[in-house]
């Protein structure tokens, strides 16, 4: 959020902000978030609500964007329309164009092919069925993944990661709708082969560091985050595509919106790559094992369906289950904290 110059700590002169009902997008929350691992965009909505409640900023909603201005600004000012101009853009690209989503998935995609860690029985695409189950939407991407024990090259466990990819703005916390589509799916795939070893992956753009405490070290699934957010280069084809881009990343702090270059589509990227190759055999055992252990406990399982599907835009209510999910973690000796 671009705060009024006041309380605003860049160098920038900016007296406004701009964000949308389902994403939070801004200057100065992508120069704190990557200037300390510590500061995280929940404490900004802190601090802008306390804004908006005593009246040292506004918010002027216009269709699907909200501008939180200094309240001195009209809602017809260059500056507001400028903001709201350029989020368009960046709304056009995601939604309308679907210039964002798709580059996401096709960097896992060519990065799981090119680290020739797993069999990939759908050639790095989406998956609707595997094991003789079929999810109920297809996984953005899957494969076998055979993890050798270092202490005993004749033993080894077979695999397998249902891979689901959120190439997206917001971060993903425990409690996001977006986080729990894969825990869900996977959930119901274990339960249908119990004696398998299945371990989840999310792939997003940033999380909260709870949302890696509760997957990694607790429920056994895994979430990776590439710090980074992947666009179709076709965006920025043609006349002043390059300059489009640029003011998106200036202007709105999308510092990390990248074009997904021709080396990424053939041979991947390379942090992703190298983590499915060398980090990712590593633990998935171990993950695994946790998983089954959270699925097959049936206090635990069945609130994934309800965070995925239910409640999406009642907070209250999703809170509520969130709060039941950790109970019931609890309860089943694990740590919480998330």
């Amino acid at each position: 959020m671009l705060l009024p110059q006041h309380l605003n700590s860049s160098s920038h002169n900016d007296k406004l902000s701009i964000g949308s009902r389902s994403r939070q997008c801004s200057v100065i929350a992508h120069k704190l978030g990557t200037a300390t691992p510590f500061h995280m965009p929940h404490s900004l909505t802190e601090a802008r609500n306390m804004l908006l409640t005593t009246g040292r900023i506004r918010a002027i909603d216009t269709d699907d964007i909200r501008i939180f201005t200094d309240p001195s600004l009209s809602p017809g000012s260059a500056k507001i329309q400028r903001k709201r101009a350029l989020f368009r853009r960046y709304n056009s690209w995601a939604s309308t164009k679907r210039f964002i989503g798709p580059a996401g998935e096709s960097a896992v995609a060519s990065s799981l092919v090119a680290s020739g860690a797993m069999q990939l029985p759908n050639q790095g695409s989406e998956v609707a069925e595997v094991l003789g189950f079929r999810f109920d939407g297809p996984l953005d991407n899957g494969g076998y993944l055979t993890v050798i024990a270092p202490d005993n090259p004749a033993a080894y466990t077979a695999l397998y990661c249902p891979i689901e990819v959120k190439n997206v703005r917001e971060w993903i916390y425990p409690h996001s709708s977006l986080l729990h589509q894969l825990p869900d799916k996977a959930a119901q795939l274990q339960e249908h082969v119990p004696d398998f070893s299945i371990h989840p992956i999310l792939i997003c753009r940033r999380c909260h560091y709870t949302t890696f405490f509760m997957a990694a070290t607790q429920l056994g699934f895994k979430v990776m985050e590439l710090e980074r957010q992947y666009l179709d280069s076709r965006a920025i084809r043609g006349d002043n595509g390059d300059q489009h881009l640029s003011e998106l990343r200036a202007e709105l702090g999308m510092l990390d919106l990248v074009p997904l270059s021709a080396d990424v589509e053939s041979q991947g990227d390379k942090v992703l790559t190298k983590w499915f190759r060398t980090s990712l055999p590593k633990f998935a055992a171990d993950a695994a094992a946790a998983w089954r252990r959270t699925v097959l406990d049936e206090r635990l399982h069945d609130t994934f369906g309800l965070l995925r599907h239910e409640h999406e835009k009642d907070h209250g209510a999703r809170n509520h289950v969130m709060a039941e999910l950790r109970r019931r973690a609890v309860e089943t000796g694990l740590q919480g904290g998330w």
